[in-house]
């Protein structure tokens, strides 16, 4: 029962940062970068919230990568480096969704923080809950200057 509701709240989590993530993007006028819409999860069973754009930011973003690494392919040179092609996470079942969570919860930092005190305050945490939860602060702080 415990590790259920675990789960759960892990989940529910995880949903709150994605919402903010979105946000924070429409706010900033940025895209997530590929690393980070790679990890974006199925939408949930009610959906994604009215002015969600991730997902369809992420949809962009891989067939844009298929299309240079196809250009690049026939026109060796003449393309420059495609983008990295990031495949979704979560289109496979041998990847865990707790994994695919706890990935989320490091990888985020990268994108929200360049101060060191706070990358290394998010590596000391040991639950991904608790990763989530300190980068939630971080977004609200973020989305109040804007």
């Amino acid at each position: 029962a415990a590790e259920a509701k675990a789960v759960v709240d892990l989940a529910e989590d995880e949903m709150h940062l994605w919402r903010a993530l979105n946000a924070f993007a429409i706010a900033l006028a940025a895209p997530l970068p590929p690393h980070l819409l790679s990890l974006l999860p199925a939408p949930p069973a009610a959906g994604w919230p009215e002015g969600f754009v991730l997902e369809t930011l992420a949809i962009k973003q891989r067939e844009r990568a298929a299309e240079q690494q196809s250009l690049a392919m026939f026109n060796p040179g003449v393309a420059g480096e495609p983008e990295p092609l990031y495949e979704q996470c979560c289109t496979t079942g041998s990847y865990p969704a707790r994994r695919r969570v706890q990935r989320l919860s490091f990888a985020v930092w990268a994108w929200i923080s360049s101060d060191n005190r706070e990358l290394q305050a998010a590596l000391e945490k040991t639950g991904t809950n608790d990763r989530i939860h300190l980068a939630l602060l971080r977004l609200r702080e973020l989305q109040a200057q804007f």
